[in-house]
């Protein structure tokens, strides 16, 4: 649901700067989502997974529902870090991270433009209103990233042929009810 995938290129530099771990890419959504993930496979992800959630035609899995199935995927894993982007393109709403963080029970910190792991905590930099705040936490942990936690490269040629060669698993997650309903669209008013 996220677009842009600032967050796969940060846990690459992560990986390299430890010299273990995997990295793996998870996006839930319908047949778009494959060419997605096999950006983030050619920009360093080791692996990837697509979860398959379609909405009902015309309308968007909300925040509730893609965090419910993150969650349901994520509590099957072992992971120290889990990044999300800050927020969803489609209908800005900047919930996923957070609700899946507290659906599985771990700390998060929003609009993270620093991530420092180490000896089982890690250390995020975010913005507050204007200013930088420090803070730490246990790990695991999860994290949003904003602006300028890292800026992804275009992968090369052969980036993009090795990512067509890594592991890309699809996996069907019951979707639950939507949480929030559409009452009504309106234009706003016209300015004077």
């Amino acid at each position: 649901k996220e677009k842009g995938l600032p967050e796969e290129i940060e846990t690459v530099r992560l990986k390299e700067k430890a010299g273990s771990g995997e990295v793996l890419a998870v996006s839930v959504g319908g047949d778009d989502v494959p060419t997605v993930l096999r950006t983030a496979l050619a920009m360093g992800a080791d692996a990837a997974i697509h979860v398959r959630a379609s909405a009902p035609a015309g309308l968007e899995l909300d925040g509730f529902q893609v965090s419910s199935v993150l969650a349901q995927v994520l509590r099957e894993r072992s992971f120290d870090l889990l990044f999300f982007g800050r927020m969803a393109a489609d209908d800005q709403s900047s919930q996923v991270g957070t609700l899946t963080a507290r659906l599985l029970g771990i700390p998060s910190v929003a609009d993270v433009t620093r991530v420092e792991p180490a000896d089982g905590r890690v250390r995020c930099h975010h913005l507050v209103e204007g200013r930088v705040e420090i803070v730490e936490c246990r790990i695991p942990a999860a994290v949003t990233a904003q602006k300028g936690l890292a800026e992804p490269p275009y992968p090369s040629i052969k980036q993009i042929l090795m990512a067509k060669k890594k592991p890309l698993e699809v996996l069907e997650v019951p979707v639950p009810e939507p949480v929030l309903e559409v009452v009504r669209l309106e234009m706003p008013p016209a300015r004077e």
